[in-house]
Formats: structure tokens, C-alpha cells, sequence
């Protein structure tokens, strides 16, 4: 960890004089240490559960985004048989099964990206306020004041 102090100055003087100890006791509250935290240190509360949780979430969040992509390389394809059955490459009967098909392809992938999406925000979500990890916060933070 890295600390540096960051004062306020106390070189403007409105008249009033201090004791020694006073004055020592007024610097000490208006510095202020600075901490470089990694973002690992925000969950050294957490518990065996929380972080398989947390894995969870993340490999969901994952399926998301890949389903998205997937949906934009889908719409392609579908683009694609419009293409084709306005230059008369395919028939229609052809671009109608082909159509059918991928309309309810992309309708699965929105399904499933609805559904990842809403597992990993929940199981974020469940982490971030579970109880024990904020009062064991709460209470380091309440120790060092």
C-alpha cells in the first residue's frame, strides 16, 4: 500500500490562539491519508459462497455478451437472405423456411440473453448487499474512527 498525507493549509490565521496540543489535535483531523486499494480488497469480507456467487455471475455476464454478439452476426445472416431473395438467387418458399428459422433463432438468443443478463446483475447485485460483508465493513471502518 501506498500512503502519502494531504494537509490543508493552516497558514490563514483567524486570531485565534491555540495550545500547543490543540493545534496538533486540529492538524491531525484535517490530514489526510491517501490509499491505493486494488479492487480485490473490496471483497476480502467476502465468504466461499459469496465468491462462487460471484463466478457465477461473471460466467453469465459472459454468455451475455457473447449472445449479443451472436444476435448481430444472426441479423447478418438474415440480411443476407433478404439480399438474396431480392436478386432471385433463392425462392420464396426457400427464404420463408430460411426466414422462419432465424426469426425464431434470434427470438431463443434474446430469450437467453434476457435471462443471463438477469442472473449475473441478481447475483451480483445479492453480493454487493449482502449483510455480512457490509457490517464487517461497518465495523473496521468503526475501529479505525
Amino acid at each position: 500500500m501506498i500512503e502519502s498525507t494531504t494537509t490543508i493549509s493552516t497558514e490563514e490565521s483567524s486570531g485565534i490562539k491555540l495550545d500547543p496540543i490543540e493545534e496538533q489535535i486540529l492538524k491531525d483531523q484535517i490530514s489526510v491519508a491517501k490509499k491505493k486499494e486494488s479492487y480485490i480488497t473490496l471483497y476480502r469480507f467476502a465468504t466461499k459462497l459469496d465468491w462462487i456467487i460471484l463466478l457465477i455471475g461473471l460466467v453469465f455476464s459472459a454468455a451475455a455478451g457473447t449472445a449479443m454478439a451472436g444476435r448481430s452476426v444472426l441479423f447478418g445472416i438474415m440480411t443476407d437472405y433478404f439480399i438474396r431473395l431480392q436478386t432471385h438467387t433463392i425462392s420464396s418458399n426457400e427464404f420463408s423456411e430460411e426466414s422462419n428459422y432465424l426469426f425464431l433463432v434470434y427470438v431463443y438468443f434474446a430469450i437467453f440473453t434476457f435471462v443471463a443478463t438477469y442472473i449475473s446483475l441478481t447475483t451480483w447485485v445479492y453480493t454487493e448487499s449482502h449483510d455480512k460483508s457490509v457490517n464487517n465493513i461497518f465495523a473496521q471502518f468503526l475501529d479505525k474512527t
